[in-house]
């Protein structure tokens, strides 16, 4: 799930949601609803390290401290770059194949108080390109039927 961007400007409720690596190096803060929707993908690199996370536009991230302590890792077709604390090894964020301009949020490193609720859904990134078409024919078609 991605925060739209339009929603600050169309008057929805917006706040800034905090997190950190586990030893506080590095710091982030993106601001979106208070109410959000994250994803469980069953990708290698994601089911390995228990990533849940959210997309959000780069322009929804206020604050990404201690840069310098993450250390980069690419894989596969090398588009998502995924961080992690040269310290304590923890990943508050990576830049993800789906949203290369944007960043995911991983939820674990949040701290989760700014959260009024959150629903968990899958997100089968085994079979990234199928699930990723499926989506946004998803996605479509909910636009079409806002339009009619």
């Amino acid at each position: 799930m991605s925060i739209d961007p339009a929603a600050s400007q169309s008057g929805s409720e917006v706040v800034v949601h905090n997190g950190k690596c586990h030893c506080g190096l590095v710091r982030i803060a993106f601001e979106a609803p208070p109410d959000l929707t994250f994803t469980e993908c069953n990708c290698s690199i994601c089911y390995a390290l228990g990533l849940i996370g959210i997309d959000i536009p780069a322009s929804r991230l206020v604050k990404f401290e201690g840069k310098e302590h993450l250390k980069e890792y690419q894989f596969n077709k090398r588009i998502a770059k995924h961080y992690f604390c040269e310290s304590c090894g923890a990943s508050p964020l990576h830049v993800p194949r789906s949203n290369p301009e944007g960043y995911c949020i991983h939820l674990r490193c949040l701290d989760k108080s700014t959260l009024r609720s959150y629903e968990i859904r899958q997100f089968d990134g085994q079979n990234w390109e199928a699930s990723v078409e499926e989506e946004r024919a998803a996605r479509d078609e909910a636009l079409r039927r806002l339009q009619t």
